[in-house]
Order: C-alpha cells, then sequence, then structure tokens
C-alpha cells in the first residue's frame, strides 16, 4: 500500500471518529483543516471506491440508470461520513453489516428525494463536494481541474 493510500484510510477513520453523532459542520471544520495533499488523497481514494460500487450497481442490481446515479452519489456521501466502517462493510461486509449499509443508502435516498421534491429546505452539504471546493480555493483551481490536479499532485495514483 502506498503512502498515499494509508493516510486517506487514517483520513477516513479521523473524519468518521471527529464527527460520530455530531453535526456536518464539524466535518466540514475538519475538512477545512487538512492540506491541499490531505484534501487530495481523500477526494481520490473516495471517488475510487465510488467508482467501485457503481461497478457493482451494474453488474449485480437490476435498476435504472437515474436509481444508480443517486445511489453512487448517496454511497460517496456516507463513504466519507461513515469512513473505512462503510468501506469495508459495503465490500465484504457479513449479511449484517450489508443491511446496515442499505439502511444508510436508503434513508440517503429518502432525504435526497424529499429535498428533491421540496419537502425538506435544508439538506447537509455533500461532503465530497465539499472536499473538491476546498482543494478547489487552496490551489486556486476551477472546481472542474480540482480532479486532475489532485491526481498529478499525487503522481497519478
Amino acid at each position: 500500500m502506498n503512502i498515499h493510500k494509508a493516510a486517506g484510510i487514517k483520513l477516513w477513520y479521523e473524519l468518521a471518529d471527529c464527527t460520530a453523532g455530531l453535526k456536518t459542520g464539524r466535518q466540514i471544520d475538519f475538512l477545512k483543516e487538512l492540506s491541499l495533499l490531505e484534501l487530495a488523497t481523500l477526494g481520490l481514494m473516495t471517488n475510487g471506491l465510488t467508482l467501485a460500487y457503481g461497478n457493482l450497481l451494474q453488474h449485480h442490481q437490476r435498476r435504472n440508470e437515474g436509481e444508480k446515479r443517486e445511489r453512487v452519489c448517496v454511497f460517496e456521501n456516507k463513504l466519507l461520513r461513515y469512513g473505512p466502517f462503510f468501506a469495508l462493510a459495503s465490500f465484504g461486509g457479513s449479511k449484517r453489516e450489508l443491511d446496515w449499509v442499505n439502511d444508510v443508502i436508503q434513508k440517503g435516498l429518502l432525504e435526497l428525494e424529499e429535498f428533491e421534491s421540496g419537502q425538506r429546505s435544508r439538506i447537509a452539504p455533500s461532503l465530497q463536494s465539499q472536499v473538491w471546493r476546498l482543494f478547489s480555493e487552496k490551489i486556486g483551481c476551477a472546481t472542474v481541474d480540482s480532479w486532475f490536479i489532485a491526481k498529478g499532485l499525487l503522481g497519478g495514483s
């Protein structure tokens, strides 16, 4: 495991630990304190696991494309909120752990649906979007370019 992956896993644990049971604002405060390289590592590792989850959905579950995209978005956010625990449970967990992951994702989908229908006026911002926004601000680039720049900073890993 390279140094960036080890650092990314540590950051996931810290993000999950420092915010357990607390509001999203605490998580964003934690993200604001991270260095440019830490944000890049966290963002790219989260993106990689999110892509793997999307592939898993593609191959093992029959869902329409819109529902898959929504599940992937919720997964990405919950991955940052719950850290490595969520990743491990999602990809190799026991029946009980997989049930927990599905429950978390179902609740996230309901929140997303409420927000989109106007029933919920305030929803916590996506942590992944916060990672890339903060990264872009620190390096001074457009958010749309942040992933490519982060990848270059970490040597294409």
